[in-house]
């Protein structure tokens, strides 16, 4: 596009896109895809583990950390008891009442249902701020939709979101991440 032509915004994502959202919300670490925290509801919790002992509460937050930085859990409830580091005797404890709220998905991987669609939602937002920035320092070459385009290009290339570090993410999951990042640091030196 040249300079003197209106940027067009896709206002519709597209179902590449959608799956490409889906597919991040299922598997790719928390830390590549910039989604550090998720909403905790008290009332919630409570009425899920009124009664619980203690053990099996810290539990319950412990596999929900684990489910929003991973994306899903392992189906096996061993794999889980051991990415936690949790002693056994203490898992014995917490399991039976843990595993209602982390069923099986269909494939073969453990999720609390909320939890996960909290997760797609805020990858959807995150990917709209991405776009909203770069939009705005690039907005000859960038359009909606387009941190989800990126990131279905490095899933297809064999590139595991989860090897990814925040620097290679920057720069190669978000096309032009890096050199807003960049530009935003050379403002922020030249007022200084």
């Amino acid at each position: 596009m040249s300079g003197n032509q209106p940027t067009t915004l896709r206002v519709i994502p597209t179902v590449q896109q959608i799956h490409a959202q889906h597919h991040a919300a299922r598997y790719a670490n928390s830390s590549v895809l910039g989604i550090a925290w998720f909403k905790q509801y008290p009332g919630d919790n409570l009425r899920i583990s009124r009664g619980w002992p203690t053990v099996a509460l810290g539990a319950y937050h412990a596999v929900r950390d684990l489910q929003w930085d991973r994306g899903c859990l392992p189906l096996a409830p061993d794999e889980i008891r051991r990415l936690l580091g949790m002693a056994l005797r203490d898992w014995r404890i917490a399991w039976p009442l843990l595993q209602e709220h982390f069923p099986a998905d269909s494939d073969k991987f453990r999720r609390n249902p909320a939890l996960a669609k909290q997760r797609y939602e805020a990858i959807g937002k995150r990917w709209q701020q991405l776009d909203a920035i770069n939009l705005r320092h690039r907005p000859n070459d960038w359009y909606r939709g387009k941190a989800a385009d990126a990131y279905r290009t490095v899933v297809a290339t064999g590139v595991r979101s989860d090897e990814l570090t925040h620097q290679h993410q920057l720069r190669n999951a978000y096309e032009g991440g890096g050199d807003v990042l960049r530009e935003s640091q050379q403002s922020r030196e030249v007022r200084q």
